[in-house]
């Protein structure tokens, strides 16, 4: 009030900030407590001032420049009965925690991006754009594409493994994908923020197997048109990074004729 006669309120706490970041930032990150209110009175009646406000938390993933996390200082009164103790009681805000432990984005449970699962999708079109065996018939050859695509959290080192299943009605290529590669499986991988960082594909990453179900992926095919394979599995090399802004994506590429 104008006179100063009541005891001004104490002060808020500085509050938590996290960052998390894959490396240092450039910046200074205060937390600190407020300041108590100071009784500014002129005469010999005395009230307590108001108390700091404690130190917040700070926590990171990368590490930042500077960071502070300090107690607020207590208030005074000027009450002229109180030259000798001016706080009166009120008492400075403890002192944060400037450099905290970030805990993992698994961990933390606010201000996430929903997930969102991998997907994989397989177009199919005619190898030839001329002749009978452009159309779908038997001989023709067909290239097929397989996409994936994660739209969502990172996906651990080695763990994908992409199974494509062959209808009987057609014959895997098991030779050289193209002059470009010496294997069955051509591999592509996403552009600039799309890209997945995966390596693939040698012929320890091809698997096949002549079996329609099951988990026996041990045949050796023919090196050519193989009727026998059923299934082939793939797995690239690496880990996935999380595709939140940039959904992350590669292309797999194979050949079969109609019987």
């Amino acid at each position: 009030t104008p006179n100063h006669n009541d005891g001004p309120g104490g002060r808020g706490a500085g509050g938590t900030v996290l960052v998390q970041s894959g490396g240092a930032i450039g910046a200074t990150i205060e937390a600190d407590g407020g300041d108590g209110g100071n009784q500014l009175i002129t005469n010999n009646e005395n009230e307590g001032p108001g108390g700091g406000g404690g130190g917040g938390v700070i926590a990171t993933t990368g590490g930042v420049s500077l960071t502070f996390a300090r107690g607020g200082a207590n208030g005074t009164t000027t009450s002229s009965s109180m030259t000798e103790f001016p706080p009166n009681g009120a008492t400075q805000g403890a002192f944060g925690q400037p450099s905290a432990s970030a805990p993992s984005l698994a961990d933390t449970p606010f201000c996430r991006r929903p997930d969102a699962p991998p997907t994989v999708s397989k177009t199919g079109a005619s190898t030839l754009n001329t002749g009978d065996n452009r159309f779908r018939i038997p001989g023709a050859e067909q290239t097929y594409t397989i996409e994936f695509s994660n739209p969502g959290a990172a996906i651990d080192a080695n763990s994908i493994f992409v199974t494509d299943s062959l209808p009987a009605e057609l014959e895997l290529w098991t030779g050289a994908f193209d002059g470009s590669t010496s294997v069955p499986i051509d591999f592509q991988d996403g552009s600039g923020a799309a890209a997945t960082g995966l390596t693939c594909c040698t012929a320890v990453q091809i698997e096949y197997s002549e079996l329609d179900t099951g988990t026996d992926f041990t045949y050796t095919p023919n090196g050519a048109f193989d009727p026998n394979v059923r299934r082939v599995r793939i797995n690239p090399s690496g880990g996935v990074p999380e595709g939140y802004d940039d959904a992350r994506t590669f292309e797999l590429f194979l050949r079969a004729r109609i019987r």
